[in-house]
């Protein structure tokens, strides 16, 4: 039997290493992969992270479980949508499916106040954030829903209250997906409660 092969995608501000306490609650013959999303310099838009990781899919000769957080749930939202063949499962966490302008005038103010040894903890200069967030202002997941057909589940911290309503409507425009709130976690699930989350995802792939 070949092991699970699951991938796994950070969010914003993350890097693959976040997944780590994560993984460590599976079994060991799973087959993890954890891409690092900013592989490379200068100025990224949505669509150039996004074409990296759908090149990157390219070597998986095997359909594949897929799992993302935040930025990373988008993704792997928008691959699960364009190459149904590719993807057992899907796994969100705290995802935005039409992420709002009001967010991302938000985010672009707090990125013009931030120094910029913030963004170099975070491996990203302020120029690069600034151009993703403006390229992901019409991105709009919501229309083509319906395209997933695989087992789906949405994972939301109970503290993230800004994302828990799009998580939730996630599960009513994909099919037969399930809902899940984990207790005292905030946006970054993977890094705040790992334990627990590796738990559910555990629980989830198991069943399939």
């Amino acid at each position: 039997e070949i092991s699970m092969k699951l991938v796994l995608l950070h969010g914003l501000g993350q890097t693959a290493v976040s997944w780590e306490e994560t993984i460590a609650n599976f079994p060991n013959d799973w087959d993890t992969h954890t891409p690092n999303l900013f592989r490379e310099e200068g100025l990224l838009t949505y669509d150039q992270l996004y074409d990296a990781f759908v090149q990157e899919c390219e070597t998986y000769s095997e359909p594949f479980h897929l799992c993302g957080v935040s930025l990373g749930a988008i993704i792997a939202c928008q691959y699960a949508m364009e190459n149904p063949s590719k993807v057992k499962s899907l796994i969100v966490i705290g995802i935005q499916l039409k992420p709002s302008t009001f967010l991302l005038k938000l985010q672009k103010f707090i990125f013009n106040i931030l120094p910029q040894s913030y963004f170099k903890k975070h491996g990203l200069n302020k120029q690069q954030l600034l151009l993703l967030s403006q390229s992901m202002h019409n991105l709009n997941l919501k229309v083509h829903m319906q395209k997933i057909q695989c087992p789906a589940i949405a994972i939301c911290g109970k503290k993230d209250r800004f994302n828990q309503q799009a998580t939730k409507e996630f599960t009513q425009l994909v099919p037969h997906a399930k809902y899940v709130l984990i207790e005292g976690a905030g946006h970054e699930v993977n890094i705040e409660m790992p334990v627990e989350l590796g738990g559910v995802i555990k629980q989830f792939l198991i069943k399939k």
